[in-house]
C-alpha cells in the first residue's frame, strides 16, 4: 500500500487592517471554494484552535497612523513592498475595506483585488453560533449514515427535509417496538400510518451501532436546542447593551452641544 496522500491546502493571501497596523495572512482556500463561503468561514475563526488551522500570519507592518498607510494620497512604500513579497501573478488578493481595494488597484496595477466585509460580532455570540453550525453539520453526517439502511424509504415514506432526530425516531418505532403515540407531534398522520405499517418487518435487522448513532443524534440535538436558547439570550443582551450605548452617546452629544453653546455665549 502506498503512502497516504497529504491534504492539499490552496493558500489565499489576505491583506487585513489590524488595530496597530496591516498584516498579510495566509488562508486555506479550500474553505472559500464552496457554496456560500461566508456562511462557513466564520465558524473556523470563532475559536482559536480551529483558527490556527485555517489562517496563519505571513507578515505584519506596524503604523502609528494607519490612515497614512492606505488612503486617498496613495499607498505607503512598506505596504507596496509587502504586497510584492506575497503577491503571485494572476492572483486575487482579498482586502478588508473597499477603500483599500480602490487604492491598491490605483497604485499597484499588477494586483487584482477583491473585498468582502465580514460583520464583527460579539465573541460569545460567535462561539455559540459556531456550536449551532457544527451541530447542524454533524446532524447531516448522522442522517447520511442512517439513510444507508433506508427502512423508512422501504415503506414509501418521503423523508426529504427530515433531520437526523426525526429519521432515527422513525427507525426506532419501526424496529424497536417504540410507541408511536409518544412522537405523534413529530410526524404527520400519513407518516405515522406508514411507520406503523412497517413495524415488525425490519425487527432484528438493527445492529448494535444503531443505538450508538441514536444516542449521538439525541445528544447533538439537545446541544443545539440549548445553544439556540443561549444564543437568543445573548442577542437580546447585545441589543439592550447597544441601546444603552446609543442612549449614552446621545446624552454625551447633547451635553457637548450645550457646553459649546455656553462657551460661544460667554
Amino acid at each position: 500500500m502506498g503512502e497516504p496522500v497529504p491534504m492539499k491546502v490552496v493558500p489565499i493571501r489576505v491583506l487585513f487592517e489590524t488595530p496597530s497596523g496591516f498584516a498579510f495572512f495566509g488562508f486555506n482556500g479550500d474553505y472559500v471554494n464552496v457554496e456560500n463561503p461566508l456562511e462557513i468561514i466564520w465558524t473556523y475563526l470563532a475559536d482559536s484552535t480551529t483558527a490556527e488551522l485555517a489562517i496563519w500570519l505571513l507578515e505584519f507592518e506596524k503604523f502609528e497612523n494607519k490612515s497614512d498607510a492606505i488612503g486617498t494620497s496613495g499607498i505607503d512604500d512598506h505596504i507596496t513592498k509587502m504586497i510584492k513579497n506575497w503577491y503571485c501573478s494572476g492572483e486575487t488578493i482579498p482586502v478588508g475595506k473597499s477603500e483599500h481595494k480602490l487604492a491598491i488597484e490605483t497604485d499597484c496595477l499588477y494586483c487584482d483585488t477583491s473585498w468582502n466585509i465580514i460583520p464583527t460580532v460579539n465573541g460569545q455570540i460567535a462561539e455559540t453560533a459556531c456550536f449551532i453550525y457544527h451541530c447542524l453539520e454533524i446532524n447531516k453526517e448522522l442522517l447520511q449514515c442512517l439513510r444507508m439502511a433506508g427502512y423508512p424509504e422501504k415503506e414509501s415514506i418521503d423523508t426529504q427535509g427530515w433531520d437526523a432526530l426525526k429519521y432515527v425516531t422513525a427507525v426506532q418505532i419501526m424496529c424497536m417496538d417504540e410507541h408511536s403515540s409518544n412522537h405523534c407531534q413529530m410526524f404527520s398522520v400519513e407518516e405515522l400510518q406508514k411507520i406503523n405499517g412497517g413495524k415488525g418487518k425490519h425487527k432484528g435487522l438493527i445492529k448494535d451501532n444503531f443505538m450508538v448513532v441514536y444516542r449521538r443524534v439525541v445528544e447533538v440535538n439537545q446541544v443545539k436546542v440549548d445553544k439556540l436558547k443561549e444564543l437568543d439570550v445573548l442577542v437580546k443582551q447585545a441589543h439592550e447593551k447597544s441601546g444603552r450605548v446609543r442612549k449614552l452617546q446621545e446624552e454625551l452629544d447633547k451635553s457637548e452641544s450645550i457646553a459649546k453653546k455656553r462657551k460661544r455665549e460667554a
